[in-house]
């Protein structure tokens, strides 16, 4: 983890607790005199690691995603959550090295935590400088926010109690105050809002959120007049559920998205719906970890998934529910589909722009552009055809024959009928190649035939959809999806293999080309 970016002054910034203002009735809070910081103060640069445990593998954060300092340096490290008189209970270390720290907070995390009638799970820990001084020059601060109005402790010995504490009030008895705060002045383009919290329980995230979604409710014109930057950040077992409270929220200064409703605050947060821009279920890196279809990436190269297995994932949705037969098929068609030598269409698309001096990505779009229903496309379609009727654009060859077969065709067909539970398509298909080869020897099951109708094969018969889902892959081309993602492996070798070879632009042989010009007035 990379040291926290320094807050440099003069940039106004607001901190919400979370607590501060929940389940408050929104009224109007009246005009107050500007306040004015008059103290020009120099922030030192913050140095702080996170030390969070995960939960399926049992282990903490690796030291290769620690900063350096924390190897170099004397440390405190103590709990990131919200439990009072930590050195009480034992969750603080004091003068430690890292080889010291670590162990120290491995034998902690992952471990319940009761604290008053409340038990959690310890999940993070915190690590920062050691830095040694006389005990008269300690200064303790303890902020509390109640309904009424703040309160500010002050005293120069820990753990803060109101009895021996300097105590000052700041009485407030209208609610968003921070928000008020924040929108005082003249406007400008350097104010940062802060929500924050972090708890060791399973609080009602509804509730806990409602008081903040008012507030940017109400206060949504001032926080767009005086560009206010708005960051979240929340620490606890429901933070996924608390930030998608707030994306239901009409975020300033994007307008277009729904306006958070009362009876949204009331449900579930794992019942609300994203209004978002964009919504994707496939994959997220919003937590610790890349998910894909709700799977940890750990887990994909644990499970030794493959790539068959991340298609499934992306693609389908599925993994566990689809077996191992059917991955392997897809890696499958992926090689079978990977190149087809430098004569097809969609390879020569891709040499000329090659040897005419563009890049990769260039040559690779101008390949994939050429896939179409005579080239490629073929697999959904004749997978719609040979399903429908007895007749696909599969049926022929220009090259291969029944006396000079595709060894791609006998691989594909010796795999789906040793291995596939059923093979109906593939049965059929097969049943109209005798048909057809009686009319004229290269009247084949071609290669793009043979894995479109093992393809639905698979789709039907693996358990994994319903034939209502079946059908639906083949009308959004997941067949043809299949090709292009194959063919581009051939596509960037051919790239690749131009380059390699510093090949010239390319000319087409004059006496290839017949030019008729007996039309032309």
């Amino acid at each position: 983890m990379p040291d926290l970016p320094t807050i440099i002054p003069p940039l106004p910034l607001v901190l919400i607790r979370l607590d501060d203002i929940a389940d408050l009735p929104p009224t109007a809070i009246p005009n107050r005199a500007h306040a004015t910081v008059k103290t020009n103060i120099s922030y030192p640069t913050t140095k702080v690691a996170q030390i969070s445990w995960d939960p399926e593998t049992d282990t903490i954060t690796p030291d290769s995603r620690l900063p350096i300092w924390v190897f170099t340096e004397k440390l405190v490290a103590n709990l990131d959550q919200l439990i009072k008189r930590q050195g009480n209970a034992g969750l603080l270390a004091l003068n430690k090295t890292w080889d010291e720290a670590k162990p120290w907070i491995a034998a902690r995390v992952g471990k319940p935590k009761k604290v008053e009638s409340i038990t959690g799970t310890l999940n993070n820990f915190i690590v920062e400088p050691f830095l040694p001084h006389p005990s008269n020059t300690e200064y303790y601060v303890c902020i509390t926010s109640k309904r009424e109005g703040d309160a500010i402790l002050f005293t120069h010995k820990g753990g803060v109690v109101d009895a021996r504490a300097l105590n000052l009030g700041i009485s407030v008895t209208e609610p968003f105050r921070q928000f008020d705060l924040i929108t005082r002045g003249t406007p400008h383009a350097d104010k940062i809002l802060i929500i924050g919290g972090g708890i060791p329980n399973f609080t009602n995230v509804a509730t806990t959120f409602k008081g903040i979604v008012r507030g940017l409710k109400e206060y949504k014109n001032q926080l767009i007049n005086h560009s206010v930057k708005i960051f979240i950040c929340r620490g606890g077992p429901n933070d996924q559920e608390d930030l998608k409270v707030m994306r239901l929220l009409d975020r300033p200064p994007r307008s277009r998205h729904r306006p958070l409703q009362e009876q949204d605050l009331q449900r579930p947060a794992s019942d609300l719906k994203s209004p978002a821009a964009f919504i994707s279920t496939i994959s997220g890196e919003h937590g610790q970890e890349l998910l894909y279809a709700g799977m940890k990436i750990s887990e994909v190269f644990r499970e030794d998934i493959g790539l068959g297995g991340v298609v499934a994932l992306l693609w389908f949705k599925r993994h566990a529910c689809l077996p191992p037969w059917a991955t392997k098929f897809i890696e499958m068609v992926l090689i079978l589909t990977a190149d087809h030598g430098p004569a097809v269409s969609g390879a020569m698309k891709t040499i000329v722009p090659t040897r005419a001096g563009k890049d990769l990505i260039s040559s690779l779009a101008s390949g994939v552009l050429t896939i179409g229903s005579r080239f490629g496309r073929a697999l959904d379609e004749a997978a719609s055809l040979c399903w429908e009727a007895a007749q696909a654009h599969g049926i022929d060859h220009k090259i291969q024959s029944v006396n000079n077969p595709d060894l791609r065709v006998e691989i594909v067909k010796e795999y789906v009928r040793k291995d596939f539970p059923s093979h109906n398509l593939l049965d059929y298909a097969l049943a109209v190649e005798k048909g057809t080869i009686a009319k004229k020897d290269t009247l084949i099951l071609n290669v793009d035939a043979c894995i479109a109708v093992c393809s639905v094969d698979l789709l039907r018969d693996s358990g994994a959809f319903t034939p209502e889902e079946a059908d639906g892959y083949i009308r959004i081309s997941t067949l043809n999806g299949l090709f292009v993602l194959g063919r581009s492996i051939g596509f960037i070798g051919h790239h690749l293999d131009q380059k390699r070879l510093r090949a010239p632009l390319y000319r087409h042989p004059a006496d290839d080309i017949f030019i008729n010009m007996a039309d032309v007035s």
